[in-house]
């Protein structure tokens, strides 16, 4: 029975749902800019059903001789879930993918050369996939620098063999889309003024409108009396924008109100009885 155990631990490890199947972790600087802008993991959920990452994380081991360092990329919580065979990637904060499902700490890179692993863990922190890659022969050099990513070829084969990793056909990867698909870049935000809806990978160059105009430059939020979009001045009761006058308590636009000593609009006072236009003179026969 434990063998039975030890095979099947054996099998979800190679044949996981959650897949490493691509990671770019050396851009070329001049075609792309910046490793920090640029590099990603990217997932895929190989099954027919959606999954809660809720408690996966993802580390990444660097050995350096005969000492190694395991180091914490990203932790889920259950704001992510990654949707049926779709992809997903996570990147640096200071990436240009507004798209990524997680960034990891801003001071992290993915290493450019010696043998790294990386290893996804399910909630009860179990190896769920992993893959030890490197900038040398027999994993393909020119994802060291000259802009592709490494790319698995088959999701359904082990992805921790060199032999089933190639490079990506396009400078830059297809991060967040099948591997060998058509890569298009641009504007992926359709409340954008520059929308590309043929991109696929959206490449930081959206471009919206100023606060209270329409991509077309009109005035969305209202003008006010002077002609400002969305300003504050208002017409006063003689018509004056921006103008003092104002409705005193008589209803007179501009009035001065209730004189001094009347008690209303008529200029009535109060009498010795304290009604207001009242005509009693004798406070004793009130």
């Amino acid at each position: 029975m434990k063998y039975l155990i030890y095979i099947t631990m054996i099998f979800n490890f190679v044949f996981a749902n959650i897949v490493i199947n691509e990671i770019h972790y050396n851009p070329d600087q001049t075609l792309e800019g910046p490793d920090s802008n640029h590099e990603f993991i990217e997932i895929f959920n190989n099954s027919s059903h959606e999954v809660n990452l809720d408690g996966y994380s993802i580390y990444m081991v660097t050995y350096w001789g005969w000492w190694s360092d395991h180091e914490l990329l990203v932790e889920f919580d259950h704001n992510h879930t990654i949707a049926p065979f779709s992809y997903e990637i996570i990147s640096s904060g200071h990436s240009i993918y507004d798209f990524s499902l997680e960034n990891w700490h801003d001071d992290i890179t993915l290493p450019n050369s010696e043998n790294t692993t990386l290893i996804i863990y399910n909630p009860h922190h179990d190896p769920e996939d992993h893959v030890t890659y490197d900038d040398g022969h027999p994993w393909p050099n020119e994802a060291d620098g000259d802009g592709y990513s490494l790319v698995l070829m088959d999701v359904n084969v082990d992805n921790n063999s060199s032999c089933n990793w190639t490079i990506s056909s396009d400078i830059g990867g297809s991060p967040g889309f099948e591997n060998f698909g058509d890569t298009m870049y641009g504007c992926i935000d359709a409340d954008a003024c520059n929308y590309n809806q043929e991109a696929n990978v959206g490449d930081g160059s959206c471009e919206y409108p100023v606060e209270g105009f329409s991509c077309d430059g009109d005035c969305v939020v209202g003008e006010d009396c002077n002609g400002v979009c969305g300003g504050t001045a208002e017409e006063d009761c003689t018509g004056e924008c921006n103008g003092d006058a104002v409705v005193d308590e008589c209803g007179e636009c501009g009035g001065d109100g209730i004189a001094d000593g009347a008690c209303d609009c008529s200029g009535s006072v109060v009498d010795a009885c304290g009604v207001c236009g009242g005509d009693s003179t004798d406070p004793d026969a009130c």
